[in-house]
């Protein structure tokens, strides 16, 4: 459960970084046992994989919109020192 909790915290700190979070998580329990070393997943979990699924989906809309919006509108540039 401590990973959850931090979740949430951590939104707020990489917000204040200029990050870009997603609004949903995926937990994954025992990750080490549940992802072998070259990616696969070792158990058959349909509610872990719907919801990484739902999280990539999040992630990529995320990425094209960003990609449209830069392209259309450079961002601002840094106060100066």
């Amino acid at each position: 459960m401590g990973g959850s909790r931090a979740a949430v915290q951590l939104r707020t700190f990489t917000g204040g970084l200029g990050m870009v979070t997603v609004p949903v998580q995926c937990c994954i329990p025992l990750a080490h046992e549940a992802i072998s070393a070259e990616g696969v997943p070792t158990t058959k979990d349909d509610k872990m994989t719907a919801q990484l699924k739902c999280v990539l989906q999040h992630v990529f809309w995320g990425a094209i919109a960003l990609k449209g919006h830069i392209a259309k509108t450079p961002a601002p540039h840094w106060m100066p020192s």
